[in-house]
């Protein structure tokens, strides 16, 4: 069970999850890797997880888009099809005392594209989040992974 042993600066202005409710959840890290494990052996990114980041917990669900061309925009035109995959995260505890109205508590959408590139294999590539707040937040790899011998 996710536990947090420092929290600075504490956040007193939020309501605590309970540890019966952190029961089976893993942390963000952990769940990026997992996704990342799981493209790599399957070349799929269906499934489910409960996360906690330390003061959220959330739901985070994926399922694969299929193979497709990556969106035009970045630094780097990537030359094949990519796996793409579209999740779904929703806070469901830990909010903010004066957040029952805030877009936050609505479904976080989000698409990831995985292309094999080179030695290093399958790569997130393309990040896109549809924030509440902040808009559409893209993340794009601008070059390939250095493998180290």
């Amino acid at each position: 069970m996710p536990e947090v042993t420092t929290l600075d600066p504490a956040e007193t202005d939020r309501e605590s999850v309970p540890d019966a409710d952190k029961k089976g959840a893993i942390d963000t890290l952990a769940v990026l890797m997992d996704l990342l494990h799981q493209v790599r052996t399957t070349q799929s990114c269906d499934g489910k997880a409960k996360v906690f980041d330390g003061m959220r917990l959330s739901t985070l669900s994926m399922h694969s888009g299929g193979l497709q061309r990556i969106p035009s925009g970045g630094p780097l035109e990537w030359g094949d099809d990519a796996l793409r995959c579209d999740f779904v995260a929703q806070q469901t505890e830990g909010f903010k005392f004066n957040s029952e109205n805030s877009k936050l508590r609505n479904p976080q959408p989000g698409r990831a594209w995985f292309e094999k590139v080179g030695e290093a294999g399958f790569v997130a590539v393309r990040v896109e989040i549809d924030h509440p707040k902040m808009g559409r937040i893209t993340i794009i790899l601008d070059c390939p992974p250095q493998q180290t011998t």
